[in-house]
């Protein structure tokens, strides 16, 4: 390996904040460096370890609706998923899993090793590079050399402090960087139970925003490029949604019980993160099981998609009941009769068979 090398973005730490920012710059095809004191303790978690509960539970759904790796991580490892205050409104509702700490921390070092343009460093920073007040580079404990163009240093389990310098023009995919790392900051500091205030410098001294450089004038052009034609932004409901949804059939498979039914979006917009969640509870109305769907994608705009939910079969299950929602508000859902899907216009074509 050089003793001199560069990055794009680099970040220092591998705690929540550090993997969630390493992983999002790295799905963003940014040439990527994350250093950490020690490569084996990458993810480990606390004593208690959880992730999500009251609050935090909606900031990790912000992650993971965004495709972040905590949410996923959270899912292979956990051994316990509990919705908290369920006896309450929608809005104090906790999602919250108990997490294994060694698988936990096995599937977040799998994840982040895995990316092509990601490189983990087990070598602690010791020393910055200043050019005019501001970072371009850093020492390691090794002797190595890094210059870069973003900077990115996490902090978050016991100081909760954050320190973020860009390194010029303000590239396009940056600020998608720097939300995941703002919500796993959010995350972490409250899972600690709050924070440590940081001691205040003596003399601040503000020089202003730097010109930004040719370097990284080029490095924003770069990574616009990489954007491509086929992104396509789609604008979503923010507060109250309205679906339509047929009754939910419930029938018996082999040691299971499985409902389907359909929903279609009857909002203006589209629908982020929609869930359905399935309760069935006993003759006294004690909560028995119940199951969850989840969707990555958006619902699109009459969108109709088809629920199955899935338990297993408890002799003591006597009626269900269930609740919509989504990432930016609430549901008004409808009970409709029937709910057919919308036919795909068929493209006019010429004599010689092309599209018209």
């Amino acid at each position: 390996m050089k003793d001199d090398l560069s990055f794009d973005v680099v970040v220092i730490g591998g705690g929540h904040a550090g993997c969630e920012a390493a992983a999002a710059a790295a799905r963003m095809g940014v040439n990527t460096g994350l250093f950490t004191h020690k490569i084996e303790t990458i993810g480990e978690m606390s004593c208690n370890p959880a992730i999500g509960g009251l609050g935090k539970g909606h900031l990790v759904k912000e992650i993971d609706a965004l495709d972040g790796v905590m949410g996923v991580v959270a899912d292979k490892s956990g051994i316990q998923f509990r919705l908290l205050n369920r006896s309450r409104g929608p809005a104090v509702r906790g999602p919250r899993t108990q997490s294994d700490r060694a698988l936990y921390k096995k599937y977040m070092q799998k994840m982040l090793l895995s990316y092509c343009n990601l490189s983990v460093f087990s070598d602690p920073v010791i020393e910055f590079i200043f050019d005019k007040n501001q970072v371009v580079g850093f020492h390691t404990k090794s002797g190595k050399k890094f210059s870069l163009l973003s900077f990115l240093s996490f902090q978050t389990y016991n100081s909760a402090s954050l320190w973020i310098q860009s390194g010029g023009a303000v590239m396009t995919r940056l600020s998608y960087v720097l939300f995941f790392a703002f919500l796993a900051c959010a995350v972490s500091v409250t899972a600690c139970g709050g924070s440590t205030p940081v001691e205040e410098a003596s003399e601040t001294v503000d020089t202003g925003p730097a010109p930004p450089s040719a370097e990284a004038v080029a490095a924003a052009n770069r990574l616009t490029s990489r954007l491509g034609d086929d992104v396509k932004l789609v604008p979503t409901v923010r507060g109250l949604a309205e679906i339509g949804y047929e009754q939910p059939q419930a029938r018996r498979d082999g040691n299971f019980i499985v409902t389907r039914f359909r929903v279609k979006n009857l909002a203006q917009n589209a629908i982020a993160g929609f869930q359905v969640d399935e309760f069935w509870f006993d003759a006294d109305g004690n909560t028995v099981t119940g199951d969850s769907v989840r969707f990555r994608e958006p619902l699109l705009m009459q969108q109709v998609v088809d629920i199955e939910l899935r338990v297993p079969r408890n002799p003591a299950m006597d009626r269900s009941n269930y609740e919509f929602s989504h990432q930016n508000g609430d549901i008004k859902a409808t009970l409709l009769e029937s709910i057919e899907e919308l036919e795909e216009e068929e493209e006019e074509a010429d004599d010689d068979g092309n599209a018209v």
